[in-house]
């Protein structure tokens, strides 16, 4: 991916769900970065990135 030509907005849902998970602020930015697959939202114009991870941390109990 080219380097500046995306802009990754955090929304305020995100930065809540970061803050309570207690993952940490760049960790969006980076699956982005190293996605396995993306899409565009049809509705909105929005690139999706989706990484698979499997990982401890973050409270959420899950891996």
């Amino acid at each position: 991916m080219a380097q500046g030509l995306t802009r990754i907005t955090y929304t305020r849902h995100l930065r809540t769900r970061l803050e309570m998970r207690k993952f940490p602020a760049e960790l969006p930015k980076k699956i982005f970065e190293d996605a396995d697959r993306r899409y565009r939202d049809r509705e909105t114009d929005h690139l999706i990135a989706i990484k698979n991870w499997s990982g401890s941390g973050g409270g959420s109990g899950r891996s």
